[in-house]
């Protein structure tokens, strides 16, 4: 298993927050805690590896909604924790620490791009110029020498079109004008495969549990 560094952890969840307008993360023991607020997530706690803690800790825990985001855990995590414990799908903590792979696809024929800024977040959309609806969007936050990506994603009547692509790259440029190279994000399954074709790679796993409502 590679080695998961803290602070690299704390800088991407610190993004994270930003990005989606909550309270910054705080310290907890080794990890850290995110009061998130959401009726389907009331608060996260992310810890760079699994020990002793992240047992203890869920062993405290009985309401819904609250969940433990853990890297580089074991393959039988569900053994090591109480029974009301769910896991979820895993998803792949991804790496670029150098420039994205690939020639920048032009953007299709009916479509426009539309900027939003707000505190230490840069959102870009693709729209469809004759629907106006919402095709793709992502969102990118710098935090000292790291871009983290965020809720990149492209709607199902739009996809097969490049469309993520093009977010990504134009996201990277963004970070590259302020002389950010370091890249992170958290990919589904499916969306590993899209960042891998661009250069990334696995950083390190990075799966979930949480007692459902």
């Amino acid at each position: 298993m590679p080695i998961v560094e803290r602070h690299l952890i704390e800088q991407w969840l610190r993004a994270w927050c930003l990005s989606r307008r909550l309270p910054l993360p705080v310290p907890y023991g080794s990890g850290f805690k995110v009061e998130v607020g959401y009726p389907d997530q009331q608060a996260r706690y992310v810890f760079p590896s699994f020990s002793e803690e992240v047992i203890a800790l869920a062993e405290t825990i009985h309401e819904p909604h609250i969940f433990l985001k853990i890297c580089n855990a074991p393959p039988n995590l569900s053994a090591l924790l109480p029974g009301r414990w769910v896991v979820q799908p895993e998803a792949a903590m991804m790496s670029c620490f150098h420039p994205m792979r690939g020639v920048m696809p032009a953007l299709p024929a009916g479509y426009i791009p539309e900027t939003e800024q707000y505190p230490a977040t840069q959102v870009l959309r693709i729209i469809c110029r004759e629907s106006l609806e919402l095709a793709a969007v992502g969102r990118l936050v710098i935090t000292g020498d790291l871009a983290v990506y965020d809720r990149i994603c492209t709607t199902a009547a739009h996809q097969r079109k490049g469309l993520a692509t093009i977010l990504m790259r134009e996201l990277e440029n963004l970070a590259l004008t302020q002389g950010v190279s370091k890249n992170l994000l958290v990919a589904t399954a499916e969306g590993r495969l899209l960042y891998e074709r661009m250069g990334w790679s696995l950083y390190c796993p990075y799966s979930s549990v949480v007692i459902p409502g």
